[in-house]
């Protein structure tokens, strides 16, 4: 049996100038994972 996973990596809203669409397809990305049931990770980069 396989499991997926949705893994979400340091989203920053200032890396570009588009972040505004990034930010709305990761959570349509997050929205599809909790509609399946998936496990999501998120990782955040601390410097």
């Amino acid at each position: 049996m396989s499991k997926k996973a949705l893994v979400v990596i340091d989203i920053q809203n200032d890396i570009t100038k588009n972040y505004k669409e990034i930010i709305d397809n990761v959570n349509t990305a997050i929205d599809c994972a909790l509609n399946n049931d998936m496990q999501i990770v998120y990782i955040k980069h601390y410097n």
